[in-house]
């Protein structure tokens, strides 16, 4: 089985829920799908839903993902600046039991990114409002 992207537009954010078996390149493939949605959209605040992927990556997957993705965001902040993204992954905690992907921190500071296992911090992070507040609010 191999992964499924879910793009979803949210009132605030790109919510991007990524389900199916893990592999390494899968998985970089379907960032750079993700980087299509990024620039069509003009999104600058991306949640990126880890928690449905099956099977568990290795510390050489999170180096071999982070540096694919450091890569494919430098060439796109050269080609065309669309301002600094902000990029919060949502991981199975069991998945984070590893080596978080330290390559995809250690960006330029045209990216932040943040690695957790709960959806709330991540939201926070982006300083965002959850559909669920949102609905409570009205």
């Amino acid at each position: 089985m191999g992964i499924e992207l879910h793009h979803e537009k949210k009132a605030e954010y790109l919510y991007v829920r990524i389900t199916g078996e893990f592999s390494t390149e899968e998985t970089c493939s379907s960032f750079v799908d993700t980087l299509g949605s990024i620039d069509y959209l003009k999104a600058t605040k991306i949640l990126i839903d880890c928690r449905q992927l099956t099977g568990v990556p290795q510390s050489m997957d999170y180096d071999s993902y982070g540096t694919f993705v450091a890569g494919e965001l430098r060439k796109r902040s050269k080609s065309e600046s669309k301002g600094k993204i902000h990029l919060a992954y949502v991981i199975d905690s069991v998945s984070l039991d590893g080596d978080p992907p330290n390559s995809i921190s250690a960006l330029d500071d045209d990216v932040d990114v943040l690695v957790v296992d709960d959806i709330g911090e991540a939201l926070r992070w982006l300083n965002v409002v959850s559909e669920d507040d949102r609905k409570k609010s009205r």
